[in-house]
């Protein structure tokens, strides 16, 4: 998927920036980038600037062609007499501008650093590839941002020196050196930078229309997107997060993300539902099915979700193109007389598919026109049920539950939180079936078992302090201690307590060792 981007990036790069310059600001051409320059200063602020020094295998160049970048960029410095970073890096950035011509007739071939060095011919791409690898020979740290300008898509270049990040657009000359944020951002938005890859929890994050998860490395098939990230709100979900081997089941989406590529999730082939937090302003979920916040426009239904038959809320206007298309499963698609627009190729195998739709209506014509059988919305009962809905099971369990406080480990309560406030949601939900309310009260149910207090909270009160040492003392020294949690207390994970788990305990209490989200020490 990052391929397409890219290539689709590229492309636009190619027919737009024909002109190096442009002469004043006008609108952004590419409506899918959505980023934001401070966003993006922000997020680089917040982690180490060395890690963005880059080697020639971050480059994607030989050890030999990166000796002569290198070899090239020590004479240039020396040669404008440089001795500050600042100085250093505005010294690259002349060479580049005096150096690279504009590939107008795309010649060029590849736009890594060390082809568009050695011909000095490129495009955009190529112009901050060489930067960046400049950068990376006179050890400055350097980022390439991809996005969006006023004539199409764009690459550029943030540098750090003199204490902070500086925007450079070398493709468009000096006059974009150093330019500020309010101007620069005049003429360059933001979709994505690659080179910025954090873990935290289960997720590793980049940039990419916002701080954003770009890969899962946790395990199991519930994927509980963070609302914070890098001590940012997550607002964005990257492409490259899902792909046809994501092992995705359950996908929440906390209230902050505002700028999802949704489209990605048509290849998670074991996606089965899709839960966003309430107060998302942007999307929400009904059913386990993504739509936007007035539930007025279907986005996606998920790939592996398992009923047969779908019956679009009478609030939907809008079907997106290949909304159903990756789903096998379904066979039977209610379409209400609100839905006045439906996208290219919504439905897996238009032949096994049964619309119902009343005469008059846009889905009856869509049926028709595609000849896909079609019935009378009367005739449809998927879903339905005779029995009353019964929320006695659910309603206990949340009581039970609602007084739990935040004591145990991040990730266990995050996950129990959810799944309390959607049993809420559901509970008070006078449309949920029951087949809602079920999947409700096992979620909850399982959150609630899966609760687990952090390594070395042996009084379980949510604090690792001298005390729990000491219980794990009195328990190694033979004393009775009712209720002693030996899991808990087995700080090393090594099966057993012992003297160990104790002196860990009193280092965890000292913050000489850090709890980390799964509730465990890191050793």
């Amino acid at each position: 998927m990052k391929k397409t981007i890219t290539l689709f990036l590229a492309v636009l790069m190619v027919v737009s920036v024909f002109w190096a310059l442009p002469a004043v600001s006008a609108e952004m051409k590419i409506p899918d980038v959505k980023g934001n320059n401070q966003e993006l200063l922000d997020m680089l602020n917040k982690l180490d600037p060395q890690q963005f020094v880059s080697d020639y295998e971050k480059l994607g160049i030989t050890k030999e062609q990166f000796a002569e970048i290198e070899a090239e960029t020590v004479k240039t410095i020396e040669n404008s007499g440089a001795v500050t970073d600042y100085d250093k890096l505005k010294a690259i950035s002349q060479w580049v501008c005096d150096n690279i011509q504009y590939d107008h007739h795309l010649v060029s071939g590849s736009q890594d650093a060390y082809n568009v060095f050695s011909k000095r011919l490129g495009i955009c791409q190529g112009y901050s590839n060489v930067t960046k690898a400049m950068c990376a020979a006179a050890n400055i740290p350097c980022v390439m941002v991809n996005g969006d300008s006023t004539y199409g898509g764009h690459a550029w270049n943030m540098a750090y020196a003199d204490n902070r990040w500086i925007f450079i657009d070398n493709t468009w000359t000096m006059d974009w050196f150093d330019k500020d944020i309010e101007k620069f951002s005049n003429d360059h938005k933001p979709y994505y930078c690659d080179d910025i890859k954090v873990q935290e929890g289960d997720f590793i994050f980049t940039y990419f229309n916002g701080v954003a998860p770009c890969q899962y490395v946790g395990q199991g098939g519930d994927w509980i997107i963070p609302s914070i990230a890098v001590n940012m709100p997550v607002t964005g979900v990257s492409f490259d997060l899902f792909n046809a081997y994501s092992t995705v089941e359950t996908l929440y989406i906390p209230e902050t993300v505002k700028n999802l590529e949704y489209t990605g999730l048509t290849y998670c082939s074991k996606l089965k539902n899709i839960e966003v937090a309430e107060s998302n302003i942007n999307f929400s979920s009904v059913d386990g099915v993504l739509f936007d916040k007035s539930v007025s426009n279907l986005l996606i239904y998920p790939v592996g979700k398992e009923e047969t038959s779908f019956a679009i809320p009478d609030t939907v206007n809008t079907l997106g193109e290949s909304v159903f298309e990756k789903n096998t499963n379904l066979t039977d698609v209610l379409i209400p007389a609100s839905v006045t627009s439906i996208g290219k190729a919504p439905f897996n195998d238009n032949s096994k598919i049964t619309i119902y739709a009343d005469q008059g209506t846009y889905g009856y014509d869509f049926a028709v026109q595609n000849g896909i059988s079609c019935k009378p919305v009367s005739e449809f009962d998927g879903g339905s049920t005779e029995d009353p809905v019964n929320k006695d099971a659910l309603s206990a369990l949340l009581e039970e539950v609602n007084n739990i406080n935040n004591i145990y480990s991040v990730n266990s309560y995050r996950a129990f939180a959810l799944a309390r406030g959607n049993a809420a949601d559901v509970l008070k939900d006078e449309k949920a079936d029951q087949k809602t309310v079920d999947k409700a009260f096992a979620a909850l149910k399982t959150a609630y078992e899966n609760l687990k207090y952090k390594a070395g909270d042996v009084n379980h009160d949510g604090v690792i302090t001298v005390l729990d040492s000491t219980e794990i003392q009195k328990y190694l020294a033979g004393i009775e201690i009712e209720n002693f949690d030996t899991i808990a207390a087995d700080i090393d994970r090594s099966n057993r307590v012992s003297i160990i788990d104790a002196t860990l305990g009193q280092m965890i209490a000292a913050e000489i060792i850090l709890i980390d989200d799964d509730g465990n020490a890191v050793l």
